[in-house]
């Protein structure tokens, strides 16, 4: 009889692609996919546990499945970064749970079904699979017919006193680098149009004599594949010939996802993020100088242990200096683990709560004000599907990542879907576009 799966994905795209693998694991071993829990036999849940809110998130979801597992019989496979950080709580806590899996499950997803076939529990919350991370199984898209995450590294390396990334996924290590290629060749040819290059921090990939340069060039040589987009530099690691690969290719999109987390010297020394207020004005100056049409995303922290209201205004001024075209900010959360969980001065959440919607609010009139700039101005807009509310075709520019920045919504009779046109902008919102072909 054929087996039918369903699978959850929850957190980062570094996850989504994980789960992909799954997918097309699946598919190997003759596997129905599935669109519905009430339909399979087998429900995975890829979960996060990066922060908090993604800890309760994932815990919400499998006790929801939990529920209905009681109604439909079907095996429950947790997997993740939650099993990865939590192990013995979790398997104390939710007996109902058939199998739990660490980072990467793919690794180790046909043993655990073979166990449970069997009528045993699978547990393996090996969270450092770092022999295999190049034996990688064919992988299925999930979410767009036009773009793919290629995740070229996995883990950590960086000390940042509040992240848990390296105690959940291990130190960095990078991917092959013929893999990755393979694997970018075969997403163009599937259809693919935009590759968007992934990892905790893919400014420091290096596979023996390769680097990220390398590893972009040989993509530039891929013929059906229109745009690369990268996603996570670290400030410390962008260097000037990065920046004029970047300004060379016809490919890369000049889209620039650089988390700062801070201004305030103070903080960031805290954080143990390597730079301080003036490296970061400096690389911005140098990437607008060298790239003028260049688009600036970046993340920041508020409420970190110890940040007082000057290292907040500090941070807002930095913000209003700069002006990212797109900005994400999240609360501090005191993770178990983390160097930051035990510093002093813990800042209450209510004041968490306030700083972050200033930041926003901030953010908010900066989009309004760079959207503002692009009435009338021509931009080159990957063509992904149809507004059900308007009618609308949906599309993103260059300067927009998916999933996390805006729209572009093109008024017209006819589009071809997963072409790149021209697009006037003719209006705009908040973080979206609106336009029209020429």
């Amino acid at each position: 009889m054929m087996r039918r799966f369903f699978l959850i994905s929850l957190g980062c795209p570094k996850n989504r692609v994980d789960s992909e693998y799954c997918l097309g694991l699946f598919s190997e071993i003759g596997g129905e996919l599935v669109l519905n829990p009430e339909d399979a036999d087998y429900v995975i849940v890829n979960t996060c546990a990066f922060i908090r809110p993604a800890v309760e998130e994932s815990i919400e979801t499998i006790l929801e499945l939990a529920e209905l597992k009681k109604e439909k019989q079907f095996k429950l496979i947790v997997s993740g970064c939650l099993p990865g950080r939590y192990k013995e709580e979790l398997i104390k806590e939710l007996p109902e749970v058939d199998a739990f899996l660490g980072p990467e499950p793919f690794h180790e997803l046909k043993e655990a079904l073979e166990a449970l076939e069997n009528g045993k529990k699978y547990i393996s919350l090996n969270t450092k699979n770092y022999k295999k991370n190049n034996q990688i199984p064919t992988r299925i898209s999930s979410i767009s017919p036009f773009y793919a995450y290629l995740k070229i590294s996995e883990g950590c390396s960086n000390s940042c006193s509040y992240c848990t990334i390296p105690l959940i996924r291990g130190p960095k290590r990078s991917r092959s680098f013929d893999i990755l290629v393979s694997e970018a060749q075969k997403l163009v040819a599937s259809g693919i149009k935009e590759i968007i290059i992934v990892g905790q921090d893919i400014t420091d990939y290096k596979y023996q004599n390769k680097d990220l340069i390398s590893l972009l060039k040989e993509l530039d040589k891929i013929e059906d594949l229109k745009w690369i987009r990268l996603l996570y530099l670290h400030p410390k690691r962008i260097t000037k010939k990065l920046l004029e690969h970047i300004n060379y290719s016809s490919k890369i999109v000049p889209y620039f996802d650089i988390p700062i987390q801070h201004a305030s010297d103070r903080i960031l020394n805290l954080m143990g993020r390597g730079y301080n207020q003036k490296d970061l004005e400096s690389i911005f100056q140098k990437i607008r100088k060298t790239i003028p049409n260049a688009s600036l995303r970046t993340t920041v922290m508020v409420g970190f242990p110890g940040e007082t209201d000057k290292d907040f205004e500090v941070l807002l001024k930095f913000i209003e200096k700069i002006k990212f075209d797109h900005l994400g900010s999240f609360i501090f959360y005191p993770e178990e683990g983390t160097p930051a969980a035990l510093y002093k001065k813990q800042i209450p959440l209510k004041i968490k709560e306030e700083r972050y919607k200033l930041i926003m609010e901030k953010q908010q009139l900066i989009s309004l004000e760079k959207n503002k700039e692009k009435v009338g101005k021509i931009i080159d807009v990957l063509i992904e599907g149809i507004s059900e509310e308007k009618g609308d075709f949906i599309g993103r520019g260059y300067h927009q990542a998916p999933e996390i920045d805006g729209y572009t919504y093109i008024k017209a009779n006819s589009l071809q879907l997963g072409n790149i046109i021209p697009i006037k902008i003719t209006n705009f919102k908040e973080y979206d576009l609106i336009g029209k072909p020429i």
